[in-house]
């Protein structure tokens, strides 16, 4: 899962979070104040190391020479993936708890 994608990366309450889909940085961004920091939006690099998956912002999308050394580093602990509303209307479910049935 290593490589250039279109995601956002932001750390909530000091986790990493990879956000995905539709809405992705307006959804995020609500949840701006002291525990919520944009590491980037649009172009998130992934890369493993110590058994871990990391990302960090890269602006270029790999077209110009960036030095990722220079850039924040975050440790991904979730991944979110936005669901347009057609997506969301094809579950059939009524809550949160049958998903996680």
């Amino acid at each position: 899962m290593t490589g250039i994608y279109y995601s956002d990366l932001f750390v909530i309450n000091n986790i990493g979070c990879l956000v995905m889909g539709v809405g992705k940085s307006k959804t995020c961004r609500n949840f701006a104040g002291d525990n919520t920091k944009e590491i980037g939006v649009d172009s998130i690099r992934l890369e493993k190391g110590d058994g871990d998956l990391w990302g960090y912002a890269d602006p270029t999308m790999g077209f110009i020479p960036f030095n990722k050394y220079e850039a924040q580093f975050s440790k991904i602990q979730f991944l979110f993936r936005m669901l347009n509303e057609e997506e969301t209307n094809r579950f059939k479910c009524s809550s949160i708890t049958e998903i996680n049935k």
